[in-house]
C-alpha cells in the first residue's frame, strides 16, 4: 500500500487501516523496510520471530485525539557472537524505544509546556484533543534532553531572586545571541568563577556594581573586559543625591518642587487646583507623631551603637533591621527626619476643575459626581470622589443615617490644632529633589528655575554637588571616559561626604568603568531577560523548583 501523509513519517511507515472508536481516529499501520538491525551488534536480519501490537499517541486531527496501532515484528539475530537472539524492530524516525508517543507528538508537548507550563498547558492541549496530565507536561520538559549552547563571547551577568531578600540566582545571558544561557543556584563569586573555568572562551563580561560578580569574574575569567551596566551607574548617582538631600533636610524644609504639566482633559480644561487637602483627626495627628519619634529613636540607637565600635551588619541583626535601613539612617542627619508632608499625584487631578464647578453649582452627591466623570474618561474608583466630596463638606451629606450624624460634625468641624506654619511647610520627597538636580538648566522651565533660586539661596552646598552630578550624567550618556580621572579627582576633594563615597566607589573599580562609556555592550539585554525570568516564575505560582525553572527558562533549541 502507497505511504500516507497522515503518519508521522510516511517514508517509514505504511497505512493499512484507518476507523473511530469511542471518538479516537485509529490508524493501522506497519513498518515498510524488509529487515531490522540488532540493536545489540547492527546485525540486520529478515527472519521475522512474531508479531505484536504497540500502540502510539499521535497528533491531534481536527480536534479528535489521534491512535496509532502499530504492528512490530521481532526478527532473530542471526550473529552466533550476539547475545541477543530475538529483537523487536527499531523505528526511531517515529517514537523512541519503550515510548508511548510519537516524537512529532512529544515535540509539540514539550513546547506547549515550554510556552504555557503545566496546567495551563493543560487546558490548551485538551481543547485541541490531546491526552496528557499536567504531570506529564511537565516530566516531559524536565526529560529534554540537555541543550548544549556555544560559550559566548559577550556574556552578560545579573541576580534574580528565589525569595526577594532572602534567597537569590544568577542568570548567565549571551548578549550576542539575546539569550540566556545557564541559571545558577545562587549569586556567590565561587560558583560564577567555576562557571567562566568550565566554559573558556568569555572575553567579555557585562554587570551590575557587585562585588561579588566582580571577584567571581576575575577568578573566574581574568583576561575578560568587565563592563559596569551604565543604568545602575546613574541610579548610584542618584542614590548619592538623596543621600546628599537627606542631609540638607532640615535646610530645605517648607520647599515643594514644582509637579510636571498635569495631563488635559478631554474637554482641555488644565488642572490649576489641587483638591483640599484633609483635615488631621486627633488620632492620625496621634498617629503620625508617633511614627516620628519612632523614627527618631531609632536614629539614635543606629548612631549610639555605631559609636560602640560595632559594624553596620552587627547593628542590623541587634536591631532586627536590614542593613540598608541601617546604612540610610547613618547617611542621615537627626535634623533630616521630618514627617512626610508632600502630597502625591492622583489620577482625579485632571478632572478637579470640572468637581469644583459642578460643586459650586450645587451638585453634592458624589456618585452623580463620579458617573459624570467616567463619561467624561475617568477611570478610578468611585471611592476616590466620595473622598474628595468628604473633604469639600461642612456639614455631613444628607443621606448620612442620623446615628453617624455627630460623630460626622465633630470631624469635620473640630479637626485636631495643627501647628502653626504646618500648612505651609509642605517639603519635596528626596526622590523627588534627586531627579530635580539631575535636569540641565537649559530644561528648566520658568517655575523650576524659580525653585531652584529658593534651593540655592538656603542651601548653597547643592550647587556643587548638582553641577559634579550632571557632568557625570553627561559623561554616561555621552560615553566619553578621558574627562573621567578629572572628575574623580574634584570629587574626591569635594568637602561632601556622599559624593566622596560615591567617587571613591568609583575609584574602586575605574577599569569597568572606563569600559562602560567606551564600549557599546550593557547589562540592558540582561535586564530584559530577568523580567522574563520573573514573568515565567510568577506563572507557575512560585512552586517550581530550580530544575522546572531553568529548563523554562533556557531555549529549548538552538
Amino acid at each position: 500500500m502507497a505511504s500516507h501523509p497522515l503518519l508521522p513519517n510516511s517514508a517509514v511507515l505504511t497505512l493499512d487501516s484507518l476507523c473511530v472508536h469511542d471518538g479516537v481516529i485509529v490508524f493501522a499501520a506497519r513498518a515498510l523496510a524488509p529487515s531490522a538491525a540488532c540493536p545489540c551488534c547492527e546485525w540486520r536480519s529478515e527472519r521475522v520471530h512474531s508479531r505484536y501490537r504497540r500502540t502510539l499517541l499521535d497528533l491531534p486531527w481536527q480536534g479528535n485525539a489521534v491512535r496509532i496501532a502499530l504492528s512490530v515484528r521481532k526478527f532473530f539475530c542471526d550473529n552466533r557472537d550476539c547475545p541477543r537472539r530475538i529483537f523487536a524492530e527499531r523505528l526511531p524516525a517515529v517514537a523512541a524505544h519503550y515510548a508511548r508517543k510519537t516524537d512529532r507528538l512529544a515535540e509539540a508537548l514539550r513546547e506547549l509546556a515550554y510556552l504555557a507550563g503545566g496546567e495551563a498547558a493543560y487546558r490548551i492541549a485538551r481543547t485541541f484533543g490531546l491526552l496528557v496530565s499536567p504531570d506529564a507536561l511537565l516530566q516531559s520538559l524536565k526529560k529534554a534532553p540537555p541543550l548544549t549552547l556555544p560559550t559566548p563571547r559577550v556574556l552578560g551577568v545579573d541576580d534574580f531572586a528565589f525569595k526577594k531578600g532572602r534567597c537569590y540566582g544568577t542568570i548567565l545571558v549571551d548578549l550576542e545571541r539575546k539569550c540566556p544561557v545557564d541559571l545558577l543556584p545562587d549569586r556567590e563569586s565561587t560558583t560564577l568563577a567555576r562557571w567562566l573555568q568550565q566554559h573558556p572562551g568569555v572575553q567579555t563580561v557585562t554587570r551590575d556594581r557587585s562585588s561579588e560578580y566582580a571577584k567571581g569574574i576575575h577568578e573566574g575569567a581574568p583576561d575578560a573586559v568587565q563592563v559596569a551596566d551604565r543604568f545602575h551607574l546613574l541610579v548610584n548617582l542618584r542614590d548619592m543625591l538623596r543621600r546628599v538631600t537627606d542631609r540638607y533636610r532640615c535646610a530645605l524644609k517648607g520647599i515643594e518642587l514644582p509637579r510636571p504639566s498635569q495631563e488635559r482633559s478631554h474637554t482641555g480644561v488644565t488642572l490649576v487646583a489641587h483638591p483640599r487637602r484633609p483635615e488631621h483627626t486627633r488620632a492620625a495627628e496621634a498617629a503620625s507623631a508617633a511614627h516620628h519619634q519612632e523614627r527618631l529613636e531609632r536614629h539614635q540607637q543606629i548612631h549610639a551603637l555605631l559609636r560602640q565600635g560595632l559594624p553596620k551588619r552587627t547593628i542590623a541583626r541587634k536591631l532586627g533591621l536590614s542593613p540598608m535601613t541601617v546604612y540610610k539612617y547613618l547617611c542621615q542627619e537627626e535634623d533630616g527626619i521630618t514627617r512626610r508632608t508632600h502630597r502625591s499625584s492622583s489620577q482625579l487631578d485632571p478632572f478637579v476643575p470640572y468637581l469644583c464647578q459642578r460643586w459650586k453649582d450645587g451638585c453634592h452627591n458624589a456618585t452623580q459626581l463620579w458617573r459624570e466623570l467616567k463619561e467624561r474618561g475617568y477611570s478610578g474608583t468611585a471611592r476616590m470622589v466620595l473622598v474628595w466630596a468628604h473633604q469639600q463638606r461642612q456639614s455631613p451629606a444628607p443621606s448620612t443615617p442620623n446615628r453617624y450624624r455627630t460623630v460626622t460634625t465633630n470631624v469635620l468641624n473640630e479637626p485636631c490644632q495643627i501647628p502653626a506654619g504646618r500648612e505651609s511647610m509642605r517639603t519635596s520627597s528626596s526622590r523627588q529633589f534627586s531627579w530635580f538636580l539631575l535636569k540641565a538648566s537649559t530644561s528648566l522651565s520658568l517655575t523650576e528655575q524659580a525653585a531652584w533660586e529658593s534651593v540655592r539661596s538656603v542651601c548653597p552646598e547643592l550647587v556643587g554637588v548638582r553641577e559634579m552630578a550632571q557632568q557625570f550624567q553627561k559623561m554616561v550618556h555621552d560615553r566619553s571616559s578621558p574627562p573621567l580621572d578629572l572628575w574623580l579627582g574634584a570629587a574626591l576633594e569635594s568637602q561632601e561626604p556622599a559624593l566622596v563615597q560615591f567617587a571613591d566607589g568609583l575609584v574602586h573599580e575605574k577599569a569597568s568603568i572606563i569600559a562602560a562609556l567606551s564600549v557599546p555592550w550593557s547589562n540592558g539585554q540582561t535586564e530584559g531577560q530577568v523580567n522574563r525570568l520573573k514573568f515565567v516564575k510568577r506563572q507557575m505560582y512560585g512552586r517550581a523548583g530550580f530544575d522546572l525553572l531553568k529548563a523554562r527558562v533556557l531555549p529549548l533549541v538552538a
